[in-house]
């Protein structure tokens, strides 16, 4: 039964009976994806009266436990799965990393430094004001913000600006080839690269460095990702630290001979794009346990688990049932 005695608490508190094993009940409601009963307000939440309309199934008591035993057994190898891909994922990062240190390190020994200011032009961009409609409707320039970053060479924007912001606000469009900087944003976003594959005007939480050689821009970028943690901490400020222009443009670039960039830009090169295929693999073995974990919980409860062998191909004529 549902307790609703705590009318000020969003959580529900359930009173068990002598013959439901609070496993079977803790499985089976999340077999039922509760989510979807989230009622369409603003802040969807669980009401009590959904929750109540929820069918369940009750066998015997001892088929309940049968049930759960068959089903954690199912579940533990699925567990085992996730750990997998999550171990898989650390190694991944930590390689990317390893590389990254490498290519700084290497490149810091008996190499002139000079900062990005020394090496490009840096600048920033701004948000037009959002009372004016006509900064933003049918707009098809590219507008990019610092959550836009992550993606690494940007080919397309989320939002777009008018001909009349370009010319009424401080935005500029700067070229392809134009590398990014996250002055701020939200958890891991200040102190993310990206580079433009397309002309863009960007808002003022990026910076946008314009190598002045061409040559020297994918170095000026690798250096610029391998230092991600160096200028996270060079951010400054109060509640939420960020970075300026001018820490930006004090950034230290060590510039080896060209041959030696050459060298050890291929070996990152190699590196991030092993990576990537790791990864792409986790997130495929990842979604593959997340669906195979959903028809275990249907299967389960639709009485077709036996604990046999049988269970393999049950459980897969699930998940292609709920794909």
């Amino acid at each position: 039964m549902i307790d609703g005695s705590w009318p000020t608490d969003t959580t529900y508190y359930v009173l068990m009976r002598d013959d439901i094993d609070p496993k079977f009940l803790q499985y089976q409601l999340i077999s039922r994806d509760l989510r979807r009963l989230d009622s369409s307000t603003a802040t969807p939440s669980l009401r009590r009266q959904d929750l109540e309309s929820v069918p369940l199934t009750k066998p015997r008591l001892a088929e309940q436990r049968r049930i759960v035993e068959v089903l954690e057994d199912h579940l533990s190898r699925l567990d085992a799965a996730a750990d997998y891909v999550s171990a898989a994922a650390r190694r991944t990062t930590a390689m990317v990393a390893s590389a990254r240190q490498r290519l700084v390190i290497e490149a810091s020994v008996s190499a002139a430094t000079l900062t990005v200011g020394q090496l490009a032009t840096v600048g920033t961009g701004t948000t037009p004001s959002r009372s004016a409609s006509n900064y933003y409707d049918n707009g098809d320039i590219p507008w990019v913000t610092s959550g836009d970053l992550s993606q690494g060479t940007l080919i397309g924007a989320k939002q777009f600006v008018t001909d009349v912001a370009l010319a009424e606000t401080s935005l500029k469009l700067y070229p392809a080839g134009t590398l990014l900087v996250a002055m701020y944003g939200e958890g891991k976003t200040r102190g993310t690269v990206a580079e433009l594959g397309i002309p863009a005007t960007i808002n003022q939480a990026c910076a946008a460095i314009q190598v002045n050689d061409e040559h020297l821009r994918p170095w000026v970028r690798a250096v610029l990702e391998a230092n991600y943690a160096s200028m996270r901490r060079l951010a400054a400020g109060g509640v939420q630290p960020n970075l300026n222009l001018s820490l930006v443009r004090r950034i230290s670039i060590p510039l080896p001979s060209a041959a030696d960039r050459e060298r050890l830009l291929a070996h990152t090169s190699t590196v991030l794009e092993a990576a990537a295929s790791l990864h792409r693999r986790t997130h495929t073995v990842s979604l593959r346990q997340a669906a195979l974990r959903r028809a275990v919980l249907a299967a389960a409860f639709n009485g077709k688990l036996t604990g046999h062998r049988t269970d393999d191909e049950v459980i897969e004529e699930q998940a292609e049932a709920m794909a």
